[in-house]
C-alpha cells in the first residue's frame, strides 16, 4: 500500500481504539457515544501515535526477524526506494509530526473553557496513552535485539529493570 494508505489502515488494526474507548471505564468517566465521537481528530492521532511508534520499535523484531512487510518502515522502504537508514528516519518524521500534531490539538481542546471537568479528563486520558506507549516499548525486552538498528534498543534489559505489573 501506498505510505497513506498504510497508516490508515494500522490506525485501525493496531488495537488503540479499543485501548482508547477504555479511557471512560478508567476513569469512571461520565461521556456519550457522541460525546467520545466529537474528539475524532485527537482520538485519531492518539491512535496514530501509538500504531506506529509501534513500528518503529517492532522494526527488527516483525520486518528482520519474521519477515514482516507490514510495518511503516518497510512500507516507506517499498514505496519510496529507501535505504532501511533512510526509511526509519522518514518513519520516524512521520511520528514527529503526528506527534506534534497531538499535542496541538491536545492544547487546543484544554484551552476551550466549555469542556466538561470528565470530557477534559478524557483529553487527559489520551495523553497519558501516547506517553504510555513509549514508555512501555522502552521498558521491556520484547522489542530489543543486539541485532535491532536501534542503538537504545540493542541491550537488553536486566530482569530486576523491567516493567512490572504489581498485582492488586
Amino acid at each position: 500500500p501506498s505510505v497513506e494508505r498504510y497508516i490508515a489502515l494500522r490506525e485501525h488494526d493496531s488495537g488503540m481504539y479499543p485501548t482508547i474507548y477504555y479511557v471512560p471505564f478508567v476513569y469512571e468517566l461520565n461521556l456519550s457515544t457522541d460525546e467520545i465521537e466529537a474528539f475524532k481528530t485527537i482520538n485519531q492521532l492518539t491512535a496514530q501515535v501509538g500504531s506506529l511508534s509501534n513500528d518503529i520499535f517492532s522494526y527488527e523484531k516483525e520486518v528482520l526477524r519474521f519477515g514482516s512487510k507490514f510495518n511503516l518502515i518497510a512500507v516507506i522502504q517499498a514505496a519510496y526506494n529507501l535505504s532501511e537508514e533512510e526509511a526509519i528516519s522518514e518513519a520516524i518524521k512521520i511520528v514527529n509530526e503526528k506527534s506534534r500534531a497531538f499535542e496541538a490539538e491536545y492544547a487546543a481542546l484544554l484551552a476551550q473553557p466549555n469542556l466538561t471537568p470528565d470530557q477534559r479528563l478524557y483529553i487527559k486520558g489520551l495523553h497519558d496513552i501516547c506517553a504510555a506507549t513509549y514508555y512501555w516499548q522502552v521498558s521491556i525486552n520484547r522489542y530489543r535485539s543486539i541485532n535491532s538498528p536501534h542503538p537504545m534498543l540493542r541491550q537488553l534489559l536486566p530482569v530486576d529493570e523491567l516493567l512490572t505489573v504489581n498485582p492488586v
